[in-house]
């Protein structure tokens, strides 16, 4: 809706459990600098008196303006843990080398497989766009004859459904008395190939 909101969720353990909470849907009328987006995180992290030595690992997208938020708030975990007012020298070495070795900046599996099948899907349009417009046709023949057989779906933003759709009823199309050729290996290797990462939690 032309809007851009900054999701932050926090995971924390409690009782041996895995806890996750969100904590600020912000949205954002500045540039998504990477100095304007850590100055929003600090800004929702204090509003729940969460400190910035407390945080182990931060989770991003891929954008390059996210992951450098990232490392700018990695460097200020750095910068607190090296006040000696607040900690003895002692303590402060011993917890700064200790984070030091575990704060990560972890990019999304979920978004890094995204970006990836959208590479594949550029390299395949012209083939998946033939199966569009025969699915196009096929709802229309569907649609005016006496038949039971579910409609196949025009496809969405993963086209994973068309071609199951599609797929699905080639018995049907096989059978029709029409001219309209599918590469039913493409078909199948398509969803095929797709379906695991639909299918992953």
């Amino acid at each position: 809706m032309e809007r851009s909101v900054l999701g932050i969720n926090i995971q924390y353990i409690k009782d041996y459990k895995v806890i996750v909470h969100t904590i600020g849907m912000i949205e954002t009328t500045k540039r998504h600098t990477a100095a304007s987006l850590k100055e929003e995180i600090m800004k929702c992290l204090n509003e729940y008196g969460i400190g910035i030595h407390q945080i182990y690992s931060n989770t991003t997208d891929n954008g390059a303006n996210v992951v450098k938020a990232s490392k700018l708030l990695h460097d200020m975990q750095q910068e607190s843990l090296a006040n000696k007012d607040a900690i003895n020298d002692v303590e402060a070495d011993h917890i700064e080398s200790q984070i030091a070795s575990v704060f990560s900046v972890v990019r999304c599996a979920a978004h890094t497989i995204q970006l990836a099948a959208y590479d594949v899907i550029k390299t395949i349009e012209k083939d998946l766009e033939e199966c569009r417009t025969i699915v196009k046709k096929l709802r229309t023949l569907v649609r005016a004859g006496n038949t039971d057989i579910s409609l196949p779906f025009i496809d969405n933003r993963t086209r994973y459904a068309m071609m199951e759709s599609l797929y699905r009823i080639k018995e049907y199309i096989e059978n029709l008395d029409k001219n309209m050729y599918i590469n039913w290996s493409f078909v199948k290797d398509f969803f095929t190939a797709f379906q695991p990462i639909l299918s992953a939690p």
